[in-house]
């Protein structure tokens, strides 16, 4: 047998692990990163809920005919919504209205605002503001 040319069944089997451990630390990166982009999508979309939030409330605390802000969290789970009187300001995410704790806010005096939201599979995000007016 002279200089034959082809492959031996060793050099396939070191391709082939080499080959399999590439595509196991591609695989791997891509997932760190899909999920790293997940949680922080999520972290805005609190972010973003917990603004708004803020801006609903503060813009009816601002109002100079506005005896008493009533804020109240309805249903469980996922399924919450928060209300302010009758109207739904944020429904779909989990809320624990921390402060004030009976849920009302005079704005004849300066009041701290503490929530907590949450979704699926993310860290919580507190919301912690004072409502005050010059007066």
């Amino acid at each position: 047998m002279k200089n034959q040319r082809g492959i031996t069944l060793v050099e396939l089997l070191a391709t082939l692990a080499i080959a399999g451990i590439i595509t196991v630390l591609i695989v791997s990166v891509l997932s760190t990163g899909t999920n790293a982009t997940h949680r922080t999508t999520m972290k805005q979309h609190l972010q973003q809920e917990a603004n708004y939030i803020v801006e609903v409330i503060r813009s009816e605390y601002l109002k100079i005919d506005n005896p008493e802000i009533q804020l109240e969290v309805e249903g469980t789970g996922n399924q919450q919504k928060l209300k302010m009187g009758s109207e739904i300001i944020s429904q779909g995410y989990t809320y624990s209205l921390i402060s004030p704790a009976a849920g009302s806010i005079n704005p004849e005096e300066d009041t701290i605002f503490q929530l907590e939201l949450s979704a699926p599979g993310t860290k919580p995000y507190t919301i912690k503001t004072k409502f005050s007016k010059l007066r």
